[in-house]
Formats: C-alpha cells, structure tokens, sequence
C-alpha cells in the first residue's frame, strides 16, 4: 500500500484511541492552548505514552494552513470572541490586552489589526481555556485559517504541533514497541513542507 504524504508527527497518550478530536481540557492540560498536541519527537510522544499509553504515527495533510506571520485577523473580530463566550473570565483583562497588543504592532501591521496567535497566546497567559472555551477557540482558529500551530521546543529541533482541525488528519496509526525503531527526530514542519512543495504536492503556507 502506498504510504499517504504529508506531514509526519507523533503523539503519545493513555486515553487516545481515535479518531482526533479536540475536546475540553482541564485548566492544568491547555498551557499549550486548544488543539490535539503532537510534536516531531519520538522520545517526548514516549515519555507521554507511558503508563499503558501508546504512540501514534500521524500524517496531516499538505495543505495544512499553520500558523504565520501573514494570517493576520482584525481585532475587532478578535474582540468579538471574547465577548461571544459566555462565562469567559478576564475579559476584560483580555480585550485590553489585545488592544495594547494592535498599538505596539500597528506601525509593521496596521491600525485596528493583530496577528492571528495574539488572542489564542492570550487566552493561555490569563488561564481561561478549560472547559468548552478551549474547543471553541480551536474551531474560531480554523475559520480564520489556522487549522494547526507549530511551537519551537527549548531542546534540539523539536517542535510541537497543536492540530485545531481534525479533519487535517489523513492517518493515523498505533506504533509498535511505542515506536522503537521508528525515526526519532522528525524533520523539523517547514523543512517537510519544503519537502513535499519538491515532490509536487500542494502544502498550505509555512509556519512563522
């Protein structure tokens, strides 16, 4: 069988058996923000995965739109967020933040604009992502054209992969051996898309 191309992450968990779906976390699980989180590491989906845990092999589309510096969004609309979910806390604390935010970026952006990650960025610093607000930004990020965020690591070339948009996902699979054997260091999401942009498949933009 011919093996899906795309982009290759891992994710390693106890209670994940599939399909992907962005569900509600405890405050304690989004400091990552919203999304179904992966990363380009073997060792890190491993040390997730133990305690009876498993490490899936994930493919995500080419044309995955992540985060980057040109998926700009009005603060209005950003604004419009916060205010549309109920029992939201720090609102206030947010909506000013996002303001601050638009004037320190408006000379390189624009007047009344800010980059796509500054709500999602926010929402973790304030703490406000449990419950349902989690899963409802994810899907606010996918309309404005965010369907996964990449995050540096502080160690080697990992990077993490917040997935906002399940339907990205084109395979999924359980790893044997919880992946012994497998490669253990991903090349890193823009050099996959490079990759893949070589091999004439159509990816979505580059992460910033």
């Amino acid at each position: 069988m011919n093996e899906k191309k795309g982009i290759v992450v891992y994710h390693g968990g106890r209670k994940f058996s599939g399909p992907v779906d962005i569900l509600p976390k405890a405050s304690k699980n989004a400091q990552n923000g919203p999304g179904f989180y992966t990363t380009t590491n073997l060792y890190t989906a491993q040390k997730y995965a133990k305690g009876g845990g498993v490490v899936h092999r994930i493919i995500l589309s080419p044309e995955t739109r992540f985060n980057n510096t040109d998926g700009n969004i009005t603060l209005s609309d950003a604004i419009e967020w916060v205010e549309s979910r109920s029992g939201l806390r720090k609102k206030k604390e947010i909506i000013a933040d996002l303001k601050k935010n638009s004037e320190n970026r408006a000379d390189r952006l624009g007047p009344g604009v800010v980059y796509e990650w500054a709500l999602l960025n926010l929402c973790v610093n304030h703490d406000v992502l449990s419950g349902e607000h989690g899963p409802a930004l994810a899907a606010w990020m996918v309309e404005h054209g965010i369907d996964a965020e990449v995050e540096r690591a502080m160690k080697n070339n990992e990077e993490w992969v917040s997935i906002f948009n399940p339907n990205v996902v084109i395979h999924r699979e359980i790893l044997a051996n919880a992946g012994e054997g497998c490669e253990y260091e991903l090349p890193r999401v823009a050099e996959q898309i490079s990759a893949l942009l070589d091999a004439g498949k159509k990816p979505g933009p580059k992460p910033r």
